[in-house]
């Protein structure tokens, strides 16, 4: 164990132990306890050179008692700007490099650098599930570990030292990234670093927001030259080479049953519309109550089960892990099959809802588009010159254009779809009061049929022996209801 000498304010000296891991940012701040000074306004300058703070005694080339001053910083506390870089331990993402001010903590420049990559890498709230089962479905936090030179700061203290408090003031910083499970719940974590947001970028070149791997600085020390800004192209994240980091028990959201294809409705007894094509017109309902308010359903039937909990929950733990994006091959293959599929439908059903509640029922094939959609709508309205969209259900309600496109394979229409008519607001009051549909359709229309709930069947808690018999078609019936057999209760069906 060596000593250095820290010479102080007023002609006081200290003599701080060091080993050969010691950080000299450490010594000063021994020094700067000891004389009762701010750490962040002082550095140690060896006979006319500042010490690099950041590196250990025995990369420093400081020698056993060496005397070293400790002098205000130049610049003040935060004036000085530092370049950045972060990098995987395992390589699995390119080095990335940013400008910060010496301000910064190292939890808002992970911020950064999580905002700089588009949403592709998750560096603070990352979470790995309890597989215990006494805390089953519980997360924990995943903490972003960091290694510098050669020291490591795996608290969640250490994540809201400055760089300053790191000894970094000027020229460049190297950060070395991985992440370690804890105990410590994923809420808590958050909560703890509520107070700190992302820092401000101080007024640096665009160029030098992003460098590549060759300009950063080494893995063994961290250098005072800066790094170019003119000749690094920026870093592009590629996900497919440098695929992002994921859980090992990584668990796939449960997958949703694939889409039954719709049978198609109300073919039968239909009539011929326009350009010869099978059309089936139904009234609006005479009912001002919906026909599935009237059906009794018994409250028990939204009570959740324990399966269903257990669905939910499983789904609620699948999408807090992080899942790897699709690269741009992934996604075209996803898109050939998604137009594979539609290309296989030969023909669907599309109904039309009317503003007063007529429906109007087609088929449309393949080589249908939505030019032929709207002629066909226009071909039995009453007013076809006045101007109208139609529109899928739902909370967007956009409209769909008359722009040739094909409803199958552009629109997506695979299976019976409904279409509610929309007048455009340039329409007329009184026209929008009109029936929509011409005379001759009116006359075709029908009510649509509901079906009617099956009534329940009815069995008797028990059955005579005799009657059994009978209705067995066997003779000699006889013998009184002692004798008569129960039906077992699993069997029977009552009302619902």
């Amino acid at each position: 164990m060596a000593t250095v000498v820290v010479n102080g304010p007023n002609q006081r000296r200290l003599n701080v132990k060091v080993t050969p891991g010691t950080i000299l940012n450490d010594v000063l701040g021994q020094a700067c306890d000891r004389f009762g000074l701010a750490v962040d306004s002082f550095t140690l300058r060896h006979g006319k050179t500042n010490v690099d703070l950041t590196l250990p005694f025995r990369l420093s080339r400081l020698g056993p008692g060496a005397k070293l001053d400790l002098v205000k910083r130049e610049g003040g506390k935060s004036g000085s700007t530092i370049t950045v870089a972060l990098q995987f331990i395992d390589n699995s993402v390119p080095r990335m490099i940013e400008k910060f001010p010496s301000s910064a903590t190292i939890y808002e420049i992970l911020r950064k650098f999580e905002e700089s990559s588009g949403g592709k890498l998750l560096l603070t709230e990352r979470a790995v599930p309890d597989n215990t089962k006494q805390g089953a479905g519980r997360l924990f936090y995943e903490m972003p570990t960091i290694q510098i030179i050669s020291r490591e700061l795996a608290t969640l203290e250490d994540l809201k030292k400055t760089l300053s408090s790191l000894g970094f003031t000027s020229g460049t910083a190297l950060l070395k990234l991985k992440f370690t499970p804890t105990n410590i719940p994923l809420e808590d974590a958050i909560l703890f670093f509520s107070d700190l947001s992302t820092p401000s970028q101080p007024d640096v070149p665009e160029a030098s927001t992003s460098a590549s791997a060759a300009a950063a600085p080494t893995d063994e020390a961290s250098t005072s030259e800066p790094i170019s800004e003119t000749e690094t192209p920026p870093v592009q994240i590629d996900t497919e080479t440098y695929p992002v980091p994921t859980l090992p028990d990584q668990i796939a959201p449960p997958s949703e049953p694939a889409s039954a294809p719709v049978e198609p409705i109300h073919r039968e007894n239909t009539d011929v519309g326009p350009n010869n094509r099978a059309i089936s017109v139904f009234n609006p309902g005479t009912s001002a109550t919906p026909s599935a308010a009237s059906v009794a359903v018994d409250e028990e039937v939204y009570e959740v089960s324990i399966n269903q909990a257990r669905q939910y929950q499983a789904q609620l733990k699948a999408a807090t892990i992080n899942k790897r994006l699709l690269t741009e091959a992934q996604k075209q293959k996803l898109a050939d099959e998604e137009r594979a599929r539609r290309l296989a439908v030969d023909k669907v059903d599309v109904r039309i809802r009317f503003p007063e509640g007529s429906v109007v029922q087609s088929v449309f094939t393949q080589g249908d588009t939505t030019n032929d959609l709207y002629a066909f709508v226009k071909g039995v309205m009453r007013n076809p010159e006045e101007e109208f969209h139609l529109a899928l259900p739902g909370p967007k309600q956009e409209a769909i254009p008359a722009d040739g496109k094909s409803i199958i394979v552009d629109l997506g229409i695979t299976h019976a779809t409904l279409l509610n008519f929309y007048w455009n607001e340039t329409v007329a009051a009184s026209i929008k009061k009109q029936d929509p549909l011409s005379s001759e359709y009116r006359e075709k229309a029908r009510q649509i049929e509901v079906p009617k709930e099956p009534d329940a069947m009815l069995v008797d808690e028990e059955v005579p022996a005799n009657q059994a018999k009978k209705s067995g078609g066997s003779s000699g019936g006889g013998g009184g209801s002692s004798g008569g057999s129960k039906v077992p209760k699993w069997l029977k069906f009552g009302k619902k």
